[in-house]
């Protein structure tokens, strides 16, 4: 990722690709707890949002599915300074890159527009941006919400809501922020960001049409925190076209 007048774009090249990858716990043991929790929780926004991508596979989400279990189970001790843990952690970011060969949604375009308003480590906007992707996204296929719940509450439930509301405390466990006031993005940019997602960031790939709209009552439930504002943004039924 680098920036372009002042915005996120992606620089992609065979030749980024290496012969070779070497995953060695000790590499990261060292880091600071913060920087666990926010790439831990880039990871796993990589991994659910393969998930949802509408192109996503059985191959993606193998991987997707394990990378969440491991992450959900150990990113909490491997932020505490769990050795073991964060080797498996380590291990899990590993299969969350090979799930994004179905990309990303709607997610990382509200974690690029909270960027834009208040730079932040990009795992943390992931952090926040996580749940309310899942929420806006409620229509998912159902045979996916239901495995993707399973996944993010442990088996707990298959209620995208009740998932939603897990990755949030998961968050808020590792020393993320979870809503736009805790992360310092200045009031009265809703509007903007919502323009900027559908705009300079929009994900065919997500499974319900990018409205600005909508996105915006979307940055609207992030400012106050409330995710069950958020489920009722896409309300009951899907829309067509943005």
């Amino acid at each position: 990722m680098i920036m372009v007048d002042g915005e996120k774009r992606v620089s992609s090249s065979r030749s980024f690709v290496p012969d070779l990858v070497v995953l060695d716990p000790s590499f990261a043991d060292s880091l600071p707890a913060s920087v666990k929790g926010s790439t831990g929780m880039d990871a796993l926004t990589h991994a659910t949002e393969s998930v949802m991508s509408t192109i996503s596979s059985p191959m993606t989400e193998l991987h997707a599915f394990e990378a969440i279990r491991i992450i959900v189970a150990d990113l909490a001790a491997a932020y505490d300074g769990d050795v073991e843990a964060t080797g498996r952690v380590q291990w899990a970011a590993y299969l969350a890159g090979l799930a994004l060969n179905a990309g990303v949604v709607l997610g990382h375009s509200l974690a690029y527009a909270i960027n834009h308003e208040k730079p932040l480590p990009h795992g943390t906007t992931c952090a926040v941006a996580l749940p309310y992707c899942i929420a806006y996204n409620r229509h998912l296929d159902p045979r996916r919400a239901a495995a993707l719940a399973r996944a993010l509450t442990q088996g707990a439930s298959e209620d995208l809501e009740v998932a939603a509301e897990a990755v949030k405390a998961l968050a808020r466990r590792v020393g993320q922020p979870t809503d736009l006031d805790e992360s310092g993005v200045p009031a009265g940019t809703e509007d903007r960001m919502a323009t900027r997602c559908v705009e300079v960031y929009p994900r065919p790939t997500n499974p319900e049409p990018m409205d600005r709209t909508r996105i915006r009552q979307l940055f609207g439930a992030m400012r106050e925190g409330d995710l069950g504002l958020a489920f009722a943004v896409t309300g009951s039924s899907t829309q067509e076209g943005p």
